[in-house]
């Protein structure tokens, strides 16, 4: 007799989700020390820009700012969304009484959870370049005026591009998986990545990064997110079922 009690996949997802946070801790220990290291990168600033005068008086000055850090916390992104899709991370899952929609479920909300907590730090990662230099250093620093919007804006922003590098990488992941010839595509998928998000495509670079209504930008971003992740689930799943 076939029942008809419909299953509950919510505390499925959940303790996975859980475990995942505890199990996959090294990679937010990875982001960290990537930060780190940004910003001691950054502290001879990002940018410079000199000149002088016919009485000897010459002037120096530099930009600081976080965006080597957020640049590096986004390749970060995309090969911790890639790697969660390795089999020895699917592996894991065989913990629990899982199917890959459980799986791909708890795995999206982990990248959701720890994309946020990259985005807040790498946000920070400015103001802490500007503390360093203040105490370490002699010259004047010129600190442009910052507003608690301005920040929460710079951490939503920081956060979408996150998630849908996180997509990104998670689908890129899934197709390779898919494949015996993971070895040979995933250097041309990675380079298609790259070329993706360089200025040098104007239409796809112009799609995400120079739309000037908000919610149309956020619209994009919650639109080709949600389809490659979809996508990565169905492309995991039929793995399974062969």
């Amino acid at each position: 007799m076939m029942s008809l009690v419909k299953a509950d996949y919510r505390p499925m997802i959940y303790k996975q989700y859980i475990f995942k946070l505890k199990a996959y801790k090294d990679a937010v220990t990875t982001l960290m020390i990537i930060q780190i290291a940004a910003i001691l990168l950054s502290l001879g600033g990002t940018e410079s820009m000199g000149g002088g005068s016919s009485v000897g008086i010459s002037m120096t000055v530099n930009y600081f700012s976080s965006d080597f850090v957020i640049a590096l916390t986004w390749i970060w992104a995309f090969t911790t969304g890639s790697s969660l899709t390795s089999k020895q991370n699917r592996k894991i899952d065989f913990i629990f009484a899982a199917n890959r929609f459980t799986s791909s479920a708890a795995n999206i909300l982990y990248l959701l959870t720890v994309g946020l907590f990259a985005s807040i730090t790498s946000v920070l990662a400015g103001s802490a370049i500007l503390v360093i230099r203040s105490i370490f250093s002699s010259n004047d620093l010129l600190i442009t005026e910052y507003s608690y919007s301005l920040f929460a804006v710079s951490i939503l922003y920081n956060y979408l591009y996150v998630i849908l590098i996180f997509s990104l990488g998670y689908f890129i992941g899934a197709s390779v998986q898919k494949t015996r010839w993971s070895f040979i595509l995933l250097p041309f998928l990675l380079a298609a990545y790259m070329y993706m998000f360089l200025p040098s495509n104007p239409s796809v670079f112009e799609f995400f990064f120079l739309e000037e209504s908000q919610l149309l930008f956020l619209i994009k971003v919650l639109a080709v997110s949600f389809i490659l992740f979809s996508s990565s689930t169905v492309l995991l799943h039929t793995k399974e079922v062969k």
